[in-house]
């Protein structure tokens, strides 16, 4: 749409005139206030900050520039523009992948046994039982590395090879993204990625603005403006391009999205113009709602600023992972323990018994004795490395990953629901589980902390009421007096024009080739109040950074902007400077500029003048309180006029503190926009409803009974907050509720902190015992930052300790942030984050586990976090059925793997002491090899995958299932209890199988006469242990299915199939084999499988014996349940009531178990 040329005159006076001649105002970019200082001239980068200078259209004059690289050397100082995201490179990818592998302690420990497994006299069995498993490891790893890393390279190279087009000669010329260089000057067109960071020449638009879309940077969907440099408009051909020359003095390349300054001096058109990042368009943003642009290369490949951001996160360390390292470290002390004992008892009979008794042969020649201890002791270390499973570290990472899986498949954390970002679309929105590792730490959770806007709320904005001169309204207005309707303009005014909300054509899925409007902002409030105006008669119909045009009751005016201060979350408000653009309706030759600001109320009100503030302010005050007591957003609105020339004054000073390079424009620009927003007037203040999502007070209500407690932290007012809180049941009618209030300036210090603080501990012990479990703390963020200062911090501590629920109103980001890492630090809590936007990525970050919601703020909560789900409500099966069940399963698939390992060491133990301490190894190495690798493979996982302790509808019911989380996180599962009774159970079962077999064939195994020898009680001995660790699984599975039968016949299958054809094979690799035709030979033995059966029959039994005792006499919670619903069942079988009534009558009647 074209602008019009009618202008509104903005205020009552007539001081309006015209000036129809003024030349074109100084375009300005919205400014990050966090980013800039106080001269009146520019200067230059400061020379110990590292140059960066463009030449424009000169590649040869650029690509001879250098900087100081590793140890001084000079090497290019622009990079070429090829991408490359890879680990590894073709020929570095085996060395580097193997470095990167010997950094876990794991594949330390294996590779170290492969060794000494070379040793010459060393390894008790063949060097393949420790090579293959190491081979394995490595190899696996590899192979999953490898094909990650050359996806990798497949998408590097699509981008790489991606069209661009240049400017050479005074043509477009196209080339492949890779070859575009630093000074280029490039041509992008709509719905086309930026091939590089690219400084804004023109467009197609007049002013030389564009719309970009930034969701692969910081995940938001919704367009951004960016503008060209003031002038430069006018290059918008190719002719006029390719003779453009000049320079480009800017920051060097940085990770920073939002921060860029610099200036440009083109040849002939006059000094330098300053640059922002809103000049700036970078690699990584699709162009939108434009035709085309044209721009200058500033930062290529591994320089441009979405390359800088290509860094991991922090690494959240699981409990489970915590767990197992002190594991095995037990494990290995266990190992090196056995190790130290048979060396002194080897050694003492080498040096005594050995070269005394001739029957034990000649002592070993050439070698010293201390050379035999060391010897002996690898011996032993190689002969004992089973106590740690080889297979363990692999299976586990196989195991979260399809755990994680079965999160994002879930159906019940699914929904099919409206587009947050299109409106006439509707999705399937999945939940997501972006962090594998952290699983079964959701089991664990003893904190949640919670943003509302969007994580409780639905996000959706609807303009609800409005207060104009005393006067409460809803959504339509009507004015009965002169200065009401002078406010009243004012208002919607305001709301119409201070802003960053555009008009954006979407075509209509219909084949029709229609398209349709609808507006679009960086944040649904502004949208809301927009389309409030709308329903008011003020409905925007352009937006641009230099013209705004406002359809007021059917008649268009043109506002033209001179400046905007954006919001941010430190300064919580957004100002706009405009001016009516002359026309035949103003009389003068200047024109009228006024200045329109909305914001939070305590952040707003500081700056309204005086008199007008001490007028309005109390009843002001009043009507937002009344509005955030129904759960409504608000906002207040200020203007004021001013005159031409203080304007052009404050303008001059404000260009040139944006135009400085040095430290102090931060500085220089925050004193130029305090100076222009005091004194204003209040205009009125706006109400925005937002509702609770679907479920929320339940969910909460959950929790809280599970024994969670649960922070709400909001930038929003503290009636608001109380007032969603009390909806969403994180108050409720029992709640002792305490406040702290710094935006009253009750406490304003150190010492007034400590003083509430303490008066509020005082009260907390005066309360009964029912009042202290129910007491609730609510604060500001200026309450919070006394809190933390030195004298108040241990009180507050001791304060938070006691609460059950705590809120925090106008959090800034960091503030949520600081309270996260409290909790974690200072009461030891495991805490859960929760949010949607960009705000609340900090905590996010900053928790145990981080939580997403995919709503309408954009991707960036999402793109942060450990999981991602729809809805708030899903949280609760996040954590008490996916988090119960990968925690139980996880904990099952660790200790039985190391149940399993124990069991056969332990054999190879007690048989040291039958072979004067040796290092003989009583099982043959092929079947060590094979036993973790694919006997005993499958088994684990179905531990870790398949294993449900109790039906998915208890977990959630109402009244049972916080039962059931609050004795998960009391259970023994997964701790130094639960892995030593797994060792003394495999350590049980080892000594009746060794001692049986050994014992219960004293006289041979073999009724034939034969003599039986070492490999006939080996086959035995290996054939027991594989039974009873297989059937081991049947006493501790909870759940059967198909599955499990399958893994368990694949792995007799395999076991017995290995056994037998083995048997057959008279050497291996050229050495003989030692168990040749002995299992054809035993299972012809009745005595062999007699003391089989008993072998395996009894340490089975003993476990059923005490299992059994526990589940009769000491059952857990769920057990009961579990017995209750077995017993239901078979009631309702032999009454046959239909199922459905079954089921339903169960639940209800477990509740009272």
């Amino acid at each position: 749409m074209e602008p019009t040329d009618q202008v509104i005159v903005i205020g009552k006076t007539e001081e309006t005139n015209d000036q129809s001649n003024q030349e074109e105002p100084t375009q300005q970019e919205p400014t990050n206030t966090q980013d800039q200082p106080n001269q009146t001239t520019p200067t230059p980068v400061e020379e110990e900050e590292d140059k960066h200078k463009i030449q424009i259209n000169d590649w040869e004059v650029n690509r001879l520039e250098k900087k100081k690289w590793f140890l001084g050397i000079k090497r290019q100082r622009f990079p070429t523009n090829y991408i490359s995201t890879t680990k590894y490179t073709w020929w570095n990818f085996l060395f580097l992948n193997l470095l990167y592998q010997f950094k876990k302690i794991g594949n330390i420990y294996f590779i170290v046994i492969m060794i000494f497994a070379f040793i010459p006299d060393v390894s008790p069995t063949t060097p393949v039982t420790s090579v293959l498993p190491v081979i394995f490891i490595l190899g696996v790893n590899m192979v999953r590395e490898g094909g990650e890393d050359f996806l990798r390279y497949l998408n590097d190279r699509k981008v790489n090879k991606t069209a661009a087009y240049v400017i050479r000669g005074k043509e477009i010329k196209r080339i492949d993204t890779c070859d575009v260089r630093v000074g280029d000057i490039v041509k992008v067109e709509e719905d086309y990625a930026f091939p590089a960071d690219i400084l804004l020449i023109s467009s197609n638009f007049e002013d030389g603005s564009c719309k970009i879309e930034t969701a692969n940077l910081d995940g938001e969907t919704n367009l951004k403006a960016r503008y060209c440099p003031k002038g430069l408009s006018v290059f918008s051909t190719p002719e006029k391009l390719a003779d453009m020359k000049g320079i480009v003095d800017c920051q060097p390349p940085s990770e920073q999205l939002y921060k860029f300054k610099g200036s440009i001096k083109i040849d002939g058109l006059g000094p330098e113009i300053p640059l922002s990042h809103q000049n700036l368009l970078l690699k990584g943003s699709i162009l939108r709602s434009t035709q085309h642009i044209y721009g200058i290369v500033i930062y290529s490949g591994p320089d441009t600023k979405i390359m800088k951001n290509m860094q991991k996160g922090k690494v959240k360390f699981s409990f489970v992972n915590s767990m197992l390292n002190y594991f095995i470290g037990a494990l290995f002390t266990i190992q090196i323990i056995f190790c130290l004992i048979f060396v002194g008892l080897g050694s003492y009979k080498e040096f005594t018994l050995a070269r005394i008794s001739p029957y034990t042969g000649k002592p070993k020649s050439n070698i010293t004795d201390a050379a035999y201890v060391v010897l002996s002791f690898l011996t032993y270390f190689i002969l004992l490395n089973m106590l740690i499973p080889v297979s363990l570290f692999v299976s586990l990472e196989f195991v979260k990953m399809i755990q994680a899986w079965f999160i994002t498949m879930d159906n019940q954390m699914a929904i099919y629901d409206t587009d947050p970002h299109d409106p006439d679309r509707k999705v399937f929105i999945n939940s997501i589980s972006i962090s594998s590792d952290l699983n079964a730490d959701l089991s664990q959770v003893d904190i949640i902390f919670s943003d509302k806007t969007g994580t409780l709320t639905e996000n959706s904005m609807v303009f609800n009421k409005s207060e104009i001169d005393s006067v409460i309204s809803d959504r339509k207005l009507a004015f009965s007096n002169e200065n009401e309707f002078f406010l009243g303009m004012n208002v919607f005014l305001l709301l119409a024009l201070c802003h960053n909300v555009s008009l954006r054509e979407k075509p209509i899925h219909n084949g029709s080739g229609e398209s349709k409007s609808f507006y679009e902002g960086e944040s649904v409030d502004e949208v809301a109040l927009v389309l409030g105006a709308v329903n008011n008669n003020f409905t925007l119909k352009f937006y641009s950074e230099k013209k705004t045009v406002v359809k007021i009751f059917d008649k268009e005016y043109t506002f033209e902007r001179e400046t905007e201060i954006p919001f941010t979350p430190d300064r919580k408000r957004i100002m706009a400077l405009l001016q009516g653009i002359p026309s035949q309706e103003v009389n003068g030759p200047q024109g009228i500029y006024v200045c329109y600001s909305k914001g939070a109320d305590s952040f707003l009100f500081p700056f309204i003048e005086p008199n007008n503030s001490k007028q309005l302010k109390p009843r002001l005050d009043e009507h937002i309180l009344n509005f955030a007591r129904d759960g409504l957003r608000t906002l207040l609105l200020a203007y004021k006029f001013i005159p031409a020339s203080q304007f052009n004054d404050w303008i001059t000073r404000y260009n040139a503190a944006k135009s400085l390079l040095s430290k102090k424009r931060k500085q220089a620009i925050e004193s130029a926009e305090l100076e222009i927003e005091k004194d204003l007037l209040i205009t009125g203040a706006t109400a925005i409803e937002d509702r609770l999502q679907p479920f929320v007070p339940e969910t909460i209500k959950f929790f809280l009974d599970s024994g969670l407690q649960l922070w709400l932290l909001t930038g929003d007012k503290r009636e608001t907050a109380v007032n969603i809180a009390q909806m969403s049941n994180f108050l409720d009618s029992d709640s002792q509720t305490f406040t702290l209030d710094g935006d009253d300036g009750s406490i304003h210090d150190d010492d007034t902190s400590a003083s509430a603080i303490l008066a509020h501990l005082a009260n907390i012990e005066k309360l009964n015992e029912f009042q202290k479990k129910n007491v609730a703390l609510v604060l500001d963020g200026h309450a919070f930052t006394h809190c933390m200062e030195t004298k108040s911090q241990k009180f507050f501590i001791n304060l938070i300790k006691k609460c059950k629920t705590v809120i925090c109103c106008r959090a800034t980001p960091k503030q949520k942030s600081m309270l996260v890492d409290l909790a974690k630090k200072k009461l030891g809590k495991n805490g859960l984050a929760i949010g949607d936007g960009a705000n609340d990525v900090p905590m996010i970050q900053k928790a145990k586990v981080g939580v997403g919601v995919m709503g309408k703020e954009g991707s960036q909560a999402k793109l942060s976090s450990d999981y991602a789900i729809p809805k708030f409500f899903m949280l609760k099966r996040l954590l008490v059925t996916h988090g119960r069940y990968s925690f139980k399963r996880s904990a099952q698939f660790i200790q039985y793997s190391f149940y399993k390992n124990i069991v056969i060491t332990f054999i190879q133990v007690y048989f040291t002491f039958y072979t004067m301490y040796s290092g003989q190894t009583l099982v043959d190495s092929y079947v060590l090899t094979f036993y973790n690798l694919v006997f005993t493979l499958l088994n684990p996982f179905v531990f870790g995958l398949l294993e449900k302790d109790i039906k998915e509808e208890y977990l959630e019911d109402s009244t049972i299932g916080p039962v059931l989380y609050t004795n998960l996180r009391k259970d023994y599962i997964f701790n130094w209890y639960t892995f030593i009774k797994w060792i003394l159970g495999a350590i049980i079962h080892a000594t009746i199988i060794f001692f049986f077999v050994i014992y219960a064939n004293e006289a041979g195994i073999l009724t034939t006469g034969q003599d039986d020898g070492l490999w006939s009680v080996s086959t035995l001995v290996c054939s027991c242990v594989f039974c009873v660790v297989n059937l081991k699984c049947y006493l501790e599975m909870e759940n059967f299915t198909i599955l499990h039968h399958l893994c368990m016949a694949f792995s007799f299958l395999t076991y017995y199939a290995f056994a037998f054809a083995y048997a057959g094979i008279q050497s291996v690799g050229g050495t003989a084999n030692q168990t040749y035709y002995v299992w054809y030979t035993v299972v012809q033995s009745a005595r062999f499988w007699l003391v089989h059966i008993l072998c395996v029959v009894t340490p089975l039994a003993f476990d059923l014996f005490f299992y059994g005792i526990k589940y009769l006499v000491w059952p857990d919670y769920y057990q009961k349940l579990k017995m209750y619903d077995t017993s239901k069942k078979k009631k309702n079988n032999t009454t046959k009531k239909p199922p459905m009534e079954t089921n339903n009558s169960a639940v209800t009647e477990l509740r009272d178990v």
